[in-house]
């Protein structure tokens, strides 16, 4: 009797152990939720090696170039990307402070690598410190330049799901967006009685900084306090099925709060919504078109020496 039992009690565990390896090879059962991946490169800019260099004497005249790439999927056209270079003082002459892209700088693509563009700072940049030894100097390298994101992306709409598509679960898979540091990051449905909402979540997945895009890089780089104020906001176009509003606020002052699908946002989440009623659920494409200013910083030291 013993050894029966035994032999039922392992035909049990074999079955159920068949059962797990099954259900683990069946794509519908697998649990494991992908994470979605972005593209966050835009331009990409830095001091050409040895313009300046490393070390220099003082009274010796040497280069000041940079080199800027588009990794990004946004055309900059030219004069909208702004170099500044600072923390010079008046420890070097015949240096440009601000300078900006003459050419288009082309997005990147499967058949293009991206604009490029060399830009002078200096051709013969000195120094004149009367120098006992030698003397650290840190250059601070600024861009701020247009930018924008595009993100396509399907929602469900309708009262509720059916064999077409799911109001539930998160809509936001990898490679919906264009490359820029400006990310949509999530996207989900409600239904709250007869309105369906969308809420969609806008990142900086970048390092640096996002501002609006009729701020001027003059006044940021001067660190205008009003000019602050557009820190972290953007404008957005909302194209998707018709009915939809969202909450933005008009693109000029005094900013007003309205209900629209063209206008001014900031990052984080935004929700838009539109009656259903008894609409037939269906399939619906959605894209958010963002512009915006993208400013970041790189900093390189050099050592001034004295005359030998």
């Amino acid at each position: 009797m013993t050894k029966k039992i035994n032999l039922s009690y392992l035909f049990v565990i074999l079955a159920i152990a068949s059962i797990l390896v099954i259900g683990a090879s069946v794509p519908g059962c697998q649990t494991t939720k992908k994470t979605a991946t972005f593209d966050t490169l835009a331009l990409s800019f830095s001091f050409i090696p040895d313009a300046p260099p490393e070390q220099v004497e003082v009274q010796s005249a040497f280069p000041i170039y940079i080199e800027v790439k588009n990794f990004g999927g946004y055309d900059v056209m030219p004069g909208k990307a702004e170099f500044y270079l600072s923390g010079i003082g008046n420890s070097l002459t015949s240096v440009s402070k601000k300078e900006t892209n003459k050419n288009i700088l082309e997005k990147k693509t499967d058949i293009s690598l991206g604009g490029t563009e060399r830009i002078t700072f200096a051709k013969t940049a000195i120094s004149s410190l009367p120098l006992q030894s030698p003397f650290p100097l840190s250059l601070v390298l600024t861009g701020c330049y247009d930018y924008q994101t595009i993100m396509q992306t399907d929602v469900c709409v309708g009262k509720k799901s059916n064999e077409i598509c799911d109001l539930a679960g998160e809509k936001i898979e990898s490679n919906q967006s264009t490359a820029a540091p400006i990310q949509i990051t999530s996207l989900k449905e409600q239904l709250i009685g007869n309105k369906l909402q969308i809420i969609f979540l806008i990142s900086n997945k970048a390092t640096g900084e996002v501002y609006s895009p009729d701020s001027s890089c003059d006044k940021i780089q001067a660190g205008d306090i009003d000019e602050k104020l557009n820190q972290n906001n953007l404008w957005l176009t909302i194209e998707t099925d018709p009915g939809f509003v969202c909450e933005l606020k008009s693109k000029n002052v005094p900013y007003s709060s309205i209900k629209t699908t063209d206008g001014r946002g900031a990052v984080g989440a935004i929700l838009c919504e539109k009656d259903v009623l008894s609409e037939e659920t269906h399939v619906a494409p959605l894209k958010v078109t963002m512009h915006y200013k993208y400013k970041q910083s790189s900093t390189k030291q050099i050592m001034l020496l004295p005359m030998g």
